[in-house]
């Protein structure tokens, strides 16, 4: 008893615990006892397996969902690009729509408007019965992005002034009337004279048929005998006949007429039987043109002649082109005296020529 004692005091000492107490040993079950544990074992490690199973298709559901999460997220995105795009395409169109009505207001005549509810009635919003309106886009206000009002104000076109048509008058006539300057002298330009060289047809050269009275040009009195009728050259009388475009309604005595023709001019006669729509027309390419003379002379063989000094062409019609030919050919040219004027002659008529001329010799 000392011993122990003894001992438990050094165990104490010492620092030992006292000893675990031991679980007797069950006694062996019986075989059917076992089997139920054994089944029940089972059992249990079926339906762990299915909460496991249960657990992974748990864990596959949730990934599932998260890569539906992150693809409907794509989407999403994609989506808000579409309407970030399709709002910047809506903004474009707004704003060439914007840019056509202006030009369209610029050229049409201003319209009457009411300035107030022009500037400041929307193009989107509420109407006037709460009915919801659209822009220019065709989209509601609903649509339009946040922060940016559908509503744009209405550009009121500034009237047009009126034109100065006053000046433009003005300025028009003025232009009229400078044309007009311009195109008259060119209208009235005479037609380029025919080539001199060129021979005229149906013309007689006195010259060169070697006639002597060619070179006959003495100033005498009285009446002279001519070979022709009416004269182209010879002998005449001091004072000539006026020549400055002078239609005479009267024959003129010859001897006046040779001198004219002696100073360049173009002697038209022509038959007293003419119609008088061909002497008019023959008077018009005479009237008013130095060097040319006109009247009618009876019992000459063509109805109109042209002569000039030692020349002679006979025509039928006041038409003929060669009376323009003759006349740029001749006139002037064939003078025997260079220079002599066709002013300041005499106007006698008939077939009597003058008795002397006092300060006519030429």
């Amino acid at each position: 008893m000392a011993k122990k004692k003894s001992n438990q005091r050094s165990g104490k000492a010492r620092g030992f615990q006292p000893a675990r107490s031991v679980t007797a040993p069950k006694p062996p079950e019986d075989d059917e006892s076992t089997a139920d544990t054994s089944e029940a074992t089972a059992a249990a490690d079926t339906a762990s397996k299915k909460t496991d199973d249960k657990a992974t298709d748990a864990k596959k559901t949730d990934a599932k969902k998260s890569d539906a999460k992150k693809a409907d997220g794509k989407k999403s995105d994609a989506k808000k690009d579409s309407a970030a795009e399709s709002d910047s395409g809506t903004k474009a169109k707004d704003k060439a729509k914007d840019e056509k009505s202006s030009a369209k207001a610029k050229d049409e005549k201003p319209k009457k408007t009411d300035a107030k509810s022009a500037s400041t009635k929307p193009k989107g919003g509420k109407g006037p019965k709460g009915r919801e309106t659209t822009g220019k886009a065709g989209g509601t206000n609903a649509k339009r992005p946040a922060g940016k009002s559908n509503a744009k104000k209405r550009k009121v076109a500034a009237p047009k002034k009126p034109l100065p048509w006053g000046m433009i008058s003005v300025v028009t006539g003025l232009v009229v009337v400078v044309a007009a300057l311009i195109a008259i002298p060119i209208f009235t330009l005479p037609e380029a004279p025919p080539d001199p060289d060129e021979p005229i047809d149906g013309v007689t050269d006195y010259y060169a048929d070697g006639a002597p009275w060619v070179e006959e040009s003495a100033h005498v009195d009285g009446r002279v005998e001519y070979a022709l009728a009416p004269p182209a050259g010879g002998n005449h009388n001091v004072a000539w006949s006026t020549c400055n475009g002078v239609v005479y309604d009267q024959p003129i005595p010859n001897e006046h007429a040779v001198h004219s023709l002696e100073h360049g001019a173009i002697w038209f006669t022509y038959s007293p039987d003419l119609p008088q729509t061909e002497i008019d027309k023959l008077a018009g390419k005479v009237n008013g043109i130095d060097y040319t003379l006109m009247s009618p002379y009876a019992g000459q063989d063509s109805p109109i002649i042209l002569t000039a000094w030692g020349y002679q062409l006979k025509i039928d019609s006041a038409d003929d082109e060669r009376i323009t030919a003759f006349t740029s050919k001749y006139r002037l040219t064939a003078s025997r005296e260079p220079g002599a004027t066709c002013s300041g002659g005499t106007p006698i008529t008939g077939d009597t020529p003058m008795m002397g001329a006092p300060g006519m010799e030429g």
